[in-house]
């Protein structure tokens, strides 16, 4: 299971939310400034959008992926990312930013392009079939996505 810690904070929190995230795995005085790290046994990836953080924490690797529904004109944006095909699966803005999450945390779990992931019939990845669940979910105005070999996920809030 991969556990979600989330939280409101504004972006110059950040850095101490994830440090007390990770103490809660354990002692932990310095915490990688990276968005993606391990920690022991224990795989955190962050992802801060619009007032909302979200730190994913596993036993293997699990990359979270965060927007903020803003209105944009999707058909114009999704023309740098998604094949024809996706593009003509999606139907509005929730969508688009569906497959964005799902494509941006599966290009950063096969490090990869954006590019290079494909959300077709199936998951691929520069051509080939890719064995890692994309999970996603619309959280207030918020959709994020785990790209994990995980089935499931807990949210849990930090005030």
């Amino acid at each position: 299971m991969v556990k979600i810690y989330y939280s409101f904070i504004q972006k110059n929190q950040k850095e101490s939310f994830v440090k007390y995230v990770a103490n809660l795995f354990g002692k932990c005085d310095n915490v990688p400034q990276e968005d993606n790290f391990c920690l022991g046994e224990n795989y955190f990836s962050v992802s801060f959008s619009g007032d909302i953080i979200m730190v994913a924490v596993a036993n293997e690797k699990s990359i979270i992926s965060l927007q903020k529904v803003v209105d944009i004109d999707y058909k114009q944006e999704c023309l740098n990312f998604c094949t024809e095909k996706e593009i003509s699966k999606m139907s509005n803005l929730q969508g688009y930013y569906i497959l964005l999450t799902k494509k941006q945390s599966m290009a950063k779990h096969l490090g990869v392009k954006i590019k290079d992931v494909s959300f077709e019939d199936e998951i691929y990845s520069k051509g080939q079939r890719v064995e890692v669940n994309s999970i996603s979910s619309l959280f207030d105005e918020y959709i994020f996505s785990i790209a994990t070999t995980k089935q499931d996920y807990e949210k849990i809030l930090i005030m």
